[in-house]
């Protein structure tokens, strides 16, 4: 298997490596922060994850763990000092394939490898999700692109988190590119249970907490409840 370590100790992250490649596993990068990983991940071929909970950066272990499952199919086994209950649940979230504490051995490093192995013999010659090619992505600018296909958003090939209304009014906006789009067809679009009442406030505060995550001056108010999405 091709495995990448995101841990920000680094002898705890040599020790790991080498315990990898004693059992003929491959170790593809090392990282000690989502930001750095995300920015080569498109350039590696990962089958499984070694991954810390605290790690440098503004985003945590288990958001980033998430990610690689979600958007690259990547799973995780987490490593980390961490007993309580309520980081266990929280890991737990990202569905790892096992959660190791802190001091690990090489005998729990090679029953983990030999759990992931069986886990994803169908797979694990298989790179990540080949959906993410450029064609599926719309460049707001330079440094910021959203995936159409994922509903995925990406700063500096960063992920950032959006949420549910954020994603789809930013896939709505992303579609009809430079065009008015009415309070309206916003609306019918993000809030598609027909629950909610219609609210230009609610309208106003999703696009207020969106335009906060995207590059400054693309998206637009335009005269009569109109909005725009203005992408050279």
């Amino acid at each position: 298997m091709n495995i990448i370590i995101v841990e920000d100790d680094s002898l705890t992250a040599l020790f790991i490596k080498e315990s990898i490649e004693d059992v003929g596993h491959t170790v593809v990068g090392s990282f000690d922060n989502a930001k750095t990983l995300f920015k080569t991940i498109n350039t590696l071929d990962i089958d499984l994850a070694f991954m810390d909970i605290e790690i440098h950066g503004r985003m945590d272990g288990i958001e980033c763990a998430t990610i690689l499952q979600k958007e690259y199919d990547i799973p995780c086994f987490f490593i980390t000092s961490y007993q309580d209950t309520t980081t266990i649940n929280d890991a737990m979230g990202a569905s790892p394939l096992g959660y190791l504490i802190k001091p690990v051995s090489e005998i729990e490093i090679e029953a983990s490898l030999a759990i992931a192995s069986k886990s994803l013999k169908n797979i694990s010659s298989v790179k990540k999700s080949p959906t993410h090619t450029k064609n599926n992505f719309i460049f707001l600018h330079k440094s910021a692109k959203f995936d159409t296909l994922h509903h995925s958003y990406f700063v500096d090939d960063t992920p950032v988190q959006l949420s549910k209304s954020e994603s789809k009014l930013l896939a709505l906006l992303s579609q009809h590119k430079n065009q008015d789009i009415s309070s309206h067809d916003i609306f019918t679009h993000v809030w598609d249970n027909f629950d909610k009442e219609f609210s230009q406030d609610s309208i106003r505060t999703l696009v207020k907490k969106l335009r906060k995550k995207l590059p400054n001056d693309i998206l637009k108010n335009v005269y009569g409840g109109y909005y725009k999405l203005v992408i050279p």
